[in-house]
């Protein structure tokens, strides 16, 4: 009973959390037409003069507020590793929706070890047990996306398909389960659904 207590609880959690992400989407999209229309008027005003340094500032302050969504440290503690997902801002609209960054906390550096993107946000991230070389996210569409360190990609190279036999809300938690010879990726998505699906075969999942 406990247990299915505290599912309620975080689902009310990750619910509340969705609903401030929303209201911070849309007062950025106010404060963005706002700012459009003061640098229009700015810029009538003034010429082009300082618009290389308006852009970087801008740059700069898109990445400042990204909005960090979850945190996962590798089941291996020898490696010393953590995955972190951030959504970029709104302000930003050639930039992916959805990162997820690993970071060596060994060796303390200033830049990601691995740089992973996907086109929805990255509500949740992880290591996926038994498989080191791969990071589980599950995504605001309700995909769950499969990144590969030796792939040399920031795509994913799987994903689960958006249909009604899989999640269709925000995916807040991803996990892989079982032991070294049979193992399983549980998800589970705001509106409380739950699907269990094979890391080698994402196309639909094997019990929801």
């Amino acid at each position: 009973m406990s247990d299915k207590s505290e599912l309620k609880a975080e689902l009310e959690r990750k619910k509340q959390r969705i609903a401030q992400i929303r209201e911070e989407k849309k007062r950025k999209e106010e404060e963005k037409k706002k700012k459009d229309g003061d640098s229009k008027r700015g810029a009538e005003a003034g010429g082009s003069s300082g618009g290389h340094e308006d852009s970087d500032l801008e740059r700069k302050r898109r990445e400042a507020e990204a909005l960090l969504q979850s945190v996962g440290i590798t089941p291996d503690l020898s490696h010393e590793l953590l995955v972190a997902s951030y959504n970029n801002n709104e302000d930003a609209p050639h930039e992916p929706d959805g990162v997820a960054l690993v970071w060596n906390m060994k060796y303390k550096k200033g830049t990601p070890e691995y740089i992973f993107h996907c086109q929805s946000e990255v509500m949740s991230a992880g290591f996926a047990k038994f498989h080191p070389n791969l990071v589980v996210g599950g995504t605001y569409s309700g995909q769950i996306v499969l990144w590969d360190n030796r792939s040399n990609k920031r795509t994913p190279v799987q994903r689960t398909p958006l249909s009604a036999a899989a999640h269709t809300h925000p995916v807040y938690c991803v996990n892989v389960v079982g032991t070294q010879n049979a193992n399983n990726l549980i998800s589970i998505s705001t509106d409380g659904k739950m699907c269990s699906w094979s890391l080698d075969m994402l196309s639909q999942p094997q019990v929801h």
